[in-house]
């Protein structure tokens, strides 16, 4: 395959309806990131600058390890990273997710289940303001009935029998 005049050889192939981390990028393929110089000439200075936020690291927990546990491996590998980096990651932080919160960005997903909440709720909103709308017109029929009228249960509780078969 030849991406920017550069050969690359396939190494794989990711199953159908795989995103990678950014859902909303439909990618046609992925290259390693030492390649970035390579196939983005302005991007040079990205991969020898440690405070570049570029990159987010995705993972995969091991069978049988908890959320708990990979998050204070991870914490420990931060502070590692703090001492030997203190200018680049004094602000770091690990933020370890479940995969479905972390689509379609971590600080995003946090408000994604608000969002997705909100649209129902808005439509059963609309739905009763549309059933107080048809009750409310039903009611103004009925009232504007007897108005013009006379209420016709009235009139026939107070004629006899042969009258109020013959006013009907």
């Amino acid at each position: 395959m030849t991406i920017n005049s550069l050969p690359f050889t396939v190494i794989g192939i990711t199953p159908p309806g795989f995103h990678g981390p950014q859902w909303s990028d439909a990618m046609s393929a992925f290259v390693p990131a030492s390649m970035l110089p390579a196939i983005a000439p302005g991007s040079r200075g990205v991969l020898g600058n440690r405070g570049q936020p570029a990159f987010r690291v995705m993972g995969r927990v091991r069978p049988g390890v908890s959320l708990e546990q990979a998050r204070s491996a991870l914490d420990v590998e931060l502070q590692r990273l703090i001492v030997a980096y203190p200018q680049f990651h004094i602000p770091a932080r690990v933020e370890l997710l479940p995969e479905w919160r972390s689509r379609p960005v971590p600080k995003a997903a946090r408000f994604t289940v608000v969002i997705v909440g909100a649209f129902p709720m808005g439509a059963l909103l609309i739905l009763a303001v549309a059933i107080a709308n048809a009750a409310n017109l039903l009611f103004a029929r009925t009232a504007d009935r007897d108005r013009e009228g006379g209420n016709a249960a009235m009139i026939s509780m107070q004629a006899g029998h042969f009258r109020a078969v013959g006013d009907c």
